[in-house]
């Protein structure tokens, strides 16, 4: 009896293999000029576009005033995590697509960073003619006709940054724009004298580095010790690895040690902006009212509360901004070390008791040397203050030894009280302009204040 053999034959497997190949063929073909991979990338592009568009619609969000515009300001220093400023209301994301947002918060796509016209991205100083540029170090150079410092510290992904007179100006050595064709060296603009625009180029000088300023020559530069750290720097110092605050700004040093290592550090911008007195927002938490509006009671009674607790709420705010448990917002403390400024420069008044008693009809509130509310609102009642407030006018030499915290108008974590005969004004201590200057949160007769200022991080690191 014969046996059917079920199977394939060799033929019909041939077939079936050319058969798949053609359609093999087929597909990628039709997905090769359907443009099939390209769309998808697109898509995932436009998905990531998106996503970061909302990132940052959020900090545009908190960024609005109570004119319905964007304080640029506020969003420049509160900027999501690893993004960046590039320019004016212009701004890069940690994949570097750059944005720009105008007054209304209209956030526009403008491409991918490319690292400034023709330059590739992976940036190297030599490009510029600057190879043998120390990030880790400045360069400072004094300007005899102008009568000022000026340092310049560079970072390893192409940003130089000017500080002088207390600002910081920022140049993009990856834009072309910026590099003169003719020697390859940085060139740039740069108002120097208020109102004239000086051209300045920027080349090496051995480990040195040189600038040739129109009209001024050219003004050598050396090579300092480092003194600016950038953001990521400091928490890799910290050990920090999960950063959870929104401050991207730089860091500079308040204290060394005896080996000339950093030992406390300061952000060279504000991290925040907070209001004290009767608009504190902690305050409103704390203090509820009764109505829509509160009322001039209610507002001295936020205006006590704001006063007593301002260390802590700007703390609080400097902890969260900046993502280090351990940072504080910079006090009077730090800025009298740096300048050298003793008790005996405060005025003959500083320390002064004070003591005051219901002599008046008018009722007075008070807070203590305990920190404690006291009301003199009958015969007999009174309390003795200590006269702790001064007005101090730097000079030229002490604005020289604080450097950049000059700069901005922001808050110090140091409350005082300033004594009369009549009344005393509770005031929080601020740098204004380059002065040692304060604002009153309230007064003994009930008049309550408030204001916005920044708010800078101090954080202290035990060694590099």
């Amino acid at each position: 009896m014969l046996k059917k053999q079920n199977g394939i034959t060799l033929i019909a497997l041939i077939i079936t293999v050319i058969v798949m190949l053609i359609l093999v063929g087929v597909t990628i073909n039709v997905a090769l000029n359907g443009g099939l991979f390209e769309k998808a990338e697109y898509a995932s592009e436009q998905m990531q576009i998106k996503a970061e568009e909302e990132e940052l619609l959020s900090a545009i969000v908190a960024a609005i005033g109570t004119d319905g515009k964007i304080d640029f300001n506020y969003l420049d220093n509160n900027l999501p995590t690893r993004w960046s400023k590039v320019e004016e209301k212009t701004y890069k994301s940690p994949k570097d697509n750059i944005y720009e947002v105008d007054a209304n918060g209209k956030i526009t796509y403008k491409g991918k960073n490319t690292g400034g016209g023709n330059t590739p991205v992976a940036f190297t100083w030599a490009s510029v003619n600057l190879g043998n540029v120390d990030t880790s170090a400045e360069y400072k150079g004094y300007i005899e006709p102008l009568d000022m410092t000026v340092i310049v510290s560079f970072t390893e992904d192409g940003r130089v940054l000017m500080h002088e007179g207390g600002e910081t100006i920022e140049i993009d050595a990856k834009d072309e724009e910026n590099i003169d064709e003719e020697s390859g060296n940085l060139s740039f603009s740069l108002e120097l004298i208020k109102g004239t625009t000086s051209n300045i180029t920027v080349k090496m000088n051995g480990n040195n580095i040189d600038a040739e300023i129109q009209g001024l020559g050219t003004i050598p530069y050396v090579k300092q010790g480092k003194t600016i750290y950038s953001n990521e720097e400091v928490l890799k110092m910290l050990g920090i690895t999960n950063f959870t605050g929104t401050y991207n700004g730089t860091w500079t040093v308040l204290e060394s040690g005896a080996d000339g290592n950093p030992i406390k550090l300061v952000s060279t911008s504000a991290v925040s902006n907070y209001t004290l007195g009767h608009d504190d927002p902690r305050a409103i938490e704390a203090i509820s009212i009764v109505g829509t509006e509160p009322t001039s009671e209610e507002k001295l009674e936020r205006s006590i509360w704001s006063y007593k607790n301002v260390v802590n709420s700007l703390n609080a705010v400097v902890k969260e901004k900046t993502g280090i448990s351990l940072a504080r917002s910079i006090n009077i403390e730090d800025i009298e070390t740096l300048a050298g400024i003793q008790d005996s420069d405060k005025g003959d008044n500083y320390n002064q008791p004070y003591t005051y008693n219901y002599t008046t009809s008018k009722n007075q509130v008070f807070v203590d040397e305990s920190g404690n509310t006291v009301k003199i609102d009958s015969e007999g009642k009174e309390v003795t203050l200590n006269h702790t407030y001064y007005y101090y006018d730097l000079t030229e030499d002490q604005k020289a030894q604080i450097g950049r915290l000059t700069s901005g108008n922001y808050w110090l974590a140091s409350p005082c009280v300033s004594c009369s005969s009549n009344d005393a004004y509770f005031i929080v201590r601020c740098m204004l302009s380059g002065s040692i200057n304060s604002y009153y949160l309230f007064n003994s007769y009930g008049g309550a204040g408030g204001y916005s200022y920044g708010v800078r991080a101090v954080v202290s690191i035990s060694s590099l």
